[in-house]
């Protein structure tokens, strides 16, 4: 089954003292919920039961290298915001490349190759 290329998820992070990371929110499409002045998506149809014996199984996928490259400091009590993407999946590898940013400016670029070695 081909894969969606160009899924994008969003994650929100507050650097909190001593390095640490609070989850702030994350999402599927976009770093923060619509603005007051724009109609909400509607919401999808809920899916149908799924039959346990007949739903596919979940594969084991594993990292199989990461880059990271820090572009700029990240100070305690910045808000940053990391955009995954879905880059290409090829046989049992995918490509991933997150940009994480604090506000415009671009803090960190990451590039990470997973390898799925599960049914």
């Amino acid at each position: 089954m081909p894969s969606k290329l160009n899924r994008r998820a969003f994650l929100v992070l507050t650097v909190q003292a001593a390095g640490g990371f609070a989850l702030a929110s994350c999402g599927p499409a976009t770093p923060a919920a619509p603005a007051p002045t724009q109609a909400a998506p509607p919401t999808a149809a809920k899916a149908p039961p799924v039959n346990p014996t007949t739903a596919p199984v979940n594969p084991t996928t594993v990292a199989a290298s990461a880059s990271i490259t820090f572009v700029a400091p990240a100070r305690e009590g910045d808000e940053l915001v990391a955009e995954a993407i879905e880059r290409t999946r090829f046989g049992r590898n995918g490509v991933y490349d997150v940009t994480v940013r604090r506000d415009d400016e671009v803090v960190a670029e990451f590039r990470g190759l997973s390898r799925t070695v599960g049914a």
